[in-house]
């Protein structure tokens, strides 16, 4: 039997570090290449959706080749981690490294889960474990019943799940001795995966006007000071949250100075927080590099001189050149509504681009790219509603794009939050495609359209209030 010390991590899961913490784990972008082919295939489409440090949420979707049912995707990636890839509204999690060629064969004929889909090539595996393990699972995901919880026992309640689910995680281990690898991922996601469960405590407090009275990101529950939790992709939208909680939403100061329209000053001591309070390396720098991309979505000034004002250090080369990249980045504004695409993408794309253009004739619209099962789509409600009520008579429209959702659960929800504007769903393919063909890369996404034009590709949310407010205003006037 292999040698592997794991009950300790059963009464140890605070402590998450597989590794030395002397190594310095540096971000390394290379490119990756799965490719596969799905034999009797029920789709045209297939996709990968990751959530990735440097850029967020990134989806790619791809037509199969009609012929032999093949495909083949080919980016970069920056650090080890988990994939969703998706085909026939199935799901497979994969794992894929930095210069990884992973093949997948896929028959879908087969009812027999392990021997319908084959991995070969570069971590073979651990994908061949991960899917094993996810087959195994028989505890449900957390019950995310938040009414009449304290932060307390709402964080006790997560703490329960996760312990129940590392110990099914070590029967696991002990009944089929996977790899180290796979044990570091396992851990790893069943601790972040369940983290994301607190923004729907939030999402709950917003919609209800409840205070938070005490820290919801709780970094002993999920810790934020091992770079070897990135191997969980949702290690990194934990460590967005912890930051945007501690340093932004819940610091007294820079929300005033945010509420007065004094980004800089506000971003400027933020930064400082951070420099001081953070331990210095890579995961510092994540927290500088993500806090400083926000600043240049919500300054509708020249990002490049703002942060030429905050004092500020990035360490990590890859995160560095991306921070530069990213704010030297042409704009969109102005951009026409146009695709030269053929097909199934041209059917798509246009019809969506027909109703852009229609309601965008003589007025300003304010789009609203979401998901029902998006909390942070979901918190932004109330505060749609509020700015809906002073731009109805405004010429400005806002017009709704729900991806990735059901029906039924889609036209209840907007019947019962009464949410305004005009709304269309898309079907899962049809998301597939625009999220591709208008780069949308994370859920809310929201943009300012006139005439036909786009004028913000990337604009902001509802809930920064007065601020989008006044934009949508002076749009509107041009």
């Amino acid at each position: 039997m292999k040698n592997i010390k794991y009950a300790v991590l059963i009464f140890s899961f605070f402590i998450i570090s597989c590794e030395s913490s002397n190594k310095n784990k540096i971000l390394i972008k290379k490119p990756v290449i799965i490719a596969g082919k799905i034999e009797n295939p029920k789709t045209e489409l297939v996709s990968i959706d990751y959530q990735d440090i440097v850029k967020g949420s990134v989806h790619y979707s791809q037509v199969i080749d009609t012929l032999d049912g093949t495909f083949k995707f080919v980016f970069d990636l920056v650090h080890g981690q988990d994939l969703r890839f998706e085909f026939n509204n199935t799901f497979i999690t994969l794992f894929a490294e930095p210069s990884d060629s992973l093949f997948i064969k896929i028959n879908t004929t087969l009812t027999d889960s392990k021997n319908s889909i084959v991995f070969s090539g570069s971590n073979k595996l651990i994908n061949e474990e991960i899917n094993k393990y996810l087959s195994h699972k028989k505890i449900p995901p957390f019950n995310a019943e938040c009414e009449g919880k304290s932060v307390k026992e709402y964080h006790n309640n997560l703490k329960f799940q996760i312990k129940n689910e590392l110990l099914e995680l070590d029967s696991f281990v002990k009944k089929f001795e996977p790899s180290a690898k796979f044990i570091k991922w396992a851990k790893n996601d069943i601790i972040y995966n369940n983290s994301n469960y607190l923004i729907d405590y939030k999402f709950y407090l917003t919609n209800n006007n409840l205070p938070l009275t005490e820290s919801l990101f709780n970094s002993e529950l999920f810790p934020t000071d091992d770079e070897q939790a990135l191997i969980s992709s949702m290690f990194g939208v934990y460590l967005w949250n912890y930051a945007y909680d501690k340093y932004i939403q819940n610091n007294s100061i820079v929300k005033d100075l945010l509420s007065k329209g004094k980004t800089l000053e506000a971003y400027r001591l933020c930064i400082n927080k951070i420099m001081t309070e953070e331990k210095k390396g890579l995961i510092r720098d994540i927290i500088v590099f993500k806090v400083i991309l926000s600043l240049k979505e919500k300054s509708l000034t020249n990002s490049i001189k703002l942060t030429k004002n905050i004092d500020y250090k990035i360490d990590n080369p890859v995160l560095a050149s991306e921070l530069e990249l990213r704010l030297h980045n042409a704009s969109n504004i102005g951009k026409i509504l146009k695709f030269n695409s053929r097909g199934i993408h041209s059917e798509v794309t246009q019809n969506v681009m027909d109703i852009l253009k229609k309601e965008s004739e003589g007025r300003t619209i304010y789009v609203d790219f979401w998901a029902i099962w998006c909390g942070a789509c979901r918190a932004e409600i109330p505060s749609l509603i509020k700015l809906n009520e002073k731009i109805k008579n405004k010429n400005i429209q806002i017009l709704s794009f729900c991806f990735d959702s059901d029906r039924n659960a889609w036209n209840a929800l907007i019947k019962e939050k009464k949410i305004p504007g005009i709304h269309y769903l898309l079907s899962k393919e049809q998301a597939s495609i625009l999220k591709s063909k208008l780069k949308i890369q994370g859920y809310p996404r929201y943009m300012i359209i006139k005439n036909g034009m786009v004028i913000d590709s990337n604009s902001l949310r509802p809930s920064s209030k007065e601020k989008i407010l006044n934009e949508l205003l002076r749009i509107s006037a041009m």
